[in-house]
């Protein structure tokens, strides 16, 4: 019997691995100098994407065979998933979402600017609140199935978001400097009032 799990868990990793790679400076640079026509379209395009390789994702998540690894929680798996949309939604107000899709670019025809760092509302208190609802999402989606399948998902995003984080965060210092450096000082990564 094939090892679904080990197979979503690559298929996993190589679309986060693409995922990271579009949203690199360097790739957008490259768009930006060899295919100037594209570039007001690159936001739009790297959404559109990353939401047909998830589609494809959850397609195989769905449809193949997996095993019990714990008893599932539903009601607790849900009630995380729950606080998971919550918590993503009150994210997502803190940024502008005609540029977080993509829509503000082609309208105005131009790349990402530069936004201010904001440490109030959620970012506050953990400096990544979309990779904190993101972590709860997941695991309670495998407190929901209790199978090895969700456990694969789970645990390959949560490394891919620890990584992403601090990935990110580089970026960050190099935009914000010394007012980066304070924020982290102050205030926790991915889980609040931890590490």
């Amino acid at each position: 019997m094939p090892s679904f799990w080990l197979l979503l868990a690559l298929l996993w990793m190589i679309y986060l691995i693409l995922h990271s790679i579009l949203a690199s400076s360097q790739v957008k640079e490259w768009f930006a100098y060899h295919l100037p026509q594209v570039k007001p379209f690159y936001r739009l395009l790297y959404n559109f994407i990353a939401f047909i390789g998830l589609l494809g994702l959850i397609y195989c998540y769905s449809t193949w065979p997996s095993n019990a690894v714990i008893m599932a929680r539903p009601f607790l798996g849900w009630g995380f998933m729950g606080l998971a949309v919550v918590i993503g939604i009150m994210a997502l107000q803190q940024y502008d979402l005609g540029e977080f899709t993509g829509t503000r670019q082609v309208r105005e025809a131009q790349q990402e600017s530069q936004t201010a760092l904001h440490t109030v509302g959620l970012n506050k208190v953990v400096r990544h609140p979309l990779y904190f609802a993101i972590l709860i999402g997941i695991w309670g989606n495998f407190l929901r199935e209790g199978d090895d399948l969700s456990l694969a998902t789970a645990i390959v995003m949560s490394l891919y978001v620890y990584v992403g984080a601090k990935w990110e965060e580089k970026k960050l210092k190099m935009a914000f400097g010394e007012a980066y450096v304070q924020y982290q000082k102050q205030t926790s990564m991915l889980i609040p009032w931890i590490f």
